[in-house]
C-alpha cells in the first residue's frame, strides 16, 4: 500500500503523524511525505521518504502577508490571531495545490494521512476518490481555524466531499474532547521530539528540583530569544532550581554567562529530558504541552502566540499545571508559578492521572492496524 502523508511544512505538524507512519513503513507499506523542498532534511531525518511539492515555503511568511503580498499585522485579539493563522494555512494549501495534484497523478497513493489544516492533499484525494485519514496534531483545533479554512477555500471545496475522512485520529486527553464524533479514533500520544546524544548525567535525577525550560523549535531557534531565555533561566536558578535550558545552538551563541545551576542542553528531546525533571516551563506549543502530559510532568505555560493561549487554558482546565495569562509571563510571574506548582502536590498527582488516562488509549500500533483495514 502506498501511503502519502501531507503535513503543513513544520515539525509540530509532522511529528504527531510519525508513530503511525513508522509502523506502517515497518510493516512493509510504502510511505512518503509530500512537502515543500526546503523541509526535505526535516522529513528525511525521520527515516521517511520525501517528495517535494513547491520549491520553498515559509509558513510564518504565509501567515504574515495576505494573498497580494501585503503585510498582515498580528492582532491583539485571540480569535483574530487564529483567523490570521488560518488564512495563512489556506494560502499555503493553495500555493501547493497544483504541485500536490502532480504528486497524486504520478505516484498514485492508495491512502492519504492528512493534517486537518493542510488542504492541498485533502482536495487532491477528494477529487480522485482516494481514502483519507485525518491525523490531528495534538491539542484541540480551535473552531476559528476550521471555519476560516473552509471559508477561504470555499471555491476549491465546492462540488467535492473533503469533509468525510474514513477516520480522524485524535491524541489529546479525552477530557479535552469529550464528544466522540463519527469515525473519530482516539490514540495514545507518543512524544516525538527529534533525536540527540543524551549526556549520562541527564538520565539521573539531581538533588535540587530540576526544571526544564524550552521555547519550542521556532522561538527556541531565534537569536532574539537569547536575552529573555537567559534572564528567565537565571531567575529560576536564583530560586535554587537546577535548570535545563533547551534552546538551539543559534541561541546559545548569544547567551551571556549563566549561573552554575543552568545547563544548556541544546535541542534535547523532551522525551529524554522530562523523566528526570520535576517541572516543564514552556511556550505553550501543542507538542510540548502533550509531551509533559504523556510523561506525567507538571508544567507552567508562558503563551506567546495564537493557539498557545488556548493550550495554556487547557493546562489550567486539566489541573496539570499553571497556564499564565497573556502578558503575565515575565521572570517573576514564571518563577512564582513554578514555586506554586512545585509546592502543591496536587499538580503532580493530577499530571500522573492524566498520563495514566493517556496510556490507556489505543497505541499507534493498534491504530495503524485499523488504518490498514480501511484501504
Amino acid at each position: 500500500m502506498r501511503v502519502l502523508l501531507s503535513p503543513l511544512p513544520t515539525w509540530s505538524h509532522l511529528a504527531p503523524m510519525l508513530p503511525v507512519a513508522w509502523i506502517l513503513q515497518a510493516k512493509g507499506h510504502d510511505v512518503m511525505v509530500a512537502a515543500p523542498a526546503n523541509v526535505a532534511a526535516m522529513v528525511t531525518g525521520t527515516g521517511l521518504n520525501h517528495v517535494p511539492t513547491v520549491e520553498n515555503m515559509n509558513l510564518g511568511e504565509m501567515i504574515g502577508v495576505d494573498k497580494h503580498g501585503n503585510p498582515v499585522p498580528d492582532p491583539p485579539n485571540l480569535s483574530d490571531k487564529l483567523i490570521r493563522n488560518a488564512r495563512g494555512f489556506a494560502r499555503a494549501s493553495l500555493a501547493t495545490l497544483e504541485a500536490m495534484e502532480q504528486v497524486f497523478d504520478t505516484w498514485r497513493p492508495d491512502l492519504v494521512i492528512g493534517d486537518p489544516t493542510e488542504f492541498a492533499a485533502r482536495i487532491s484525494s477528494a477529487r480522485r476518490g482516494i481514502p483519507t485519514v485525518m491525523h490531528e496534531w495534538g491539542m484541540p483545533i480551535p473552531d476559528e481555524t476550521t471555519l476560516t479554512l473552509r471559508a477561504e477555500l470555499k471555491d476549491e471545496l465546492a462540488r467535492i466531499d473533503a469533509e468525510s475522512p474514513l477516520m480522524t485520529v485524535e491524541t489529546c486527553p479525552a477530557v479535552l474532547s469529550p464528544e466522540k464524533a463519527p469515525n473519530r479514533q482516539r490514540m495514545r500520544f507518543v512524544p516525538v521530539n527529534g533525536a540527540a546524544t543524551v549526556p549520562l548525567e541527564l538520565l539521573r535525577r539531581g538533588e535540587p528540583p530540576r526544571v526544564c525550560l524550552t521555547f519550542g523549535g521556532i522561538i527556541g531557534n531565534n537569536p532574539r530569544a537569547a536575552g529573555p531565555a537567559a534572564n528567565l533561566a537565571t531567575r529560576l536558578a536564583q530560586e535554587g532550581y537546577e535548570v535545563l535550558l533547551a534552546v538551539g545552538e543559534v541561541v546559545k551563541a548569544d547567551l551571556p554567562e549563566l549561573p552554575e545551576r543552568v545547563l544548556h542542553v541544546g535541542e534535547l528531546p523532551l522525551s529524554k529530558a522530562l523523566p528526570t525533571c520535576d517541572l516543564l516551563l514552556h511556550h505553550g506549543g501543542s507538542g510540548s504541552s502533550l509531551s509533559a502530559m504523556a510523561l506525567g510532568v507538571p508544567q507552567v505555560v508562558m503563551p506567546i502566540a495564537s493557539d498557545q493561549f488556548i493550550n495554556a487554558d487547557c493546562v489550567n482546565q486539566l489541573g496539570v499545571g499553571i497556564g499564565l495569562a497573556p502578558g503575565a509571563i515575565g521572570p517573576d510571574d514564571v518563577a512564582g508559578a513554578a514555586a506554586k506548582v512545585l509546592a502543591a502536590p496536587e499538580f503532580a498527582q493530577r499530571s500522573a492521572e492524566v498520563r495514566d488516562e493517556m496510556l490507556r488509549q489505543p497505541s499507534p500500533a493498534e491504530v495503524a492496524a485499523m488504518i490498514e483495514r480501511l484501504a
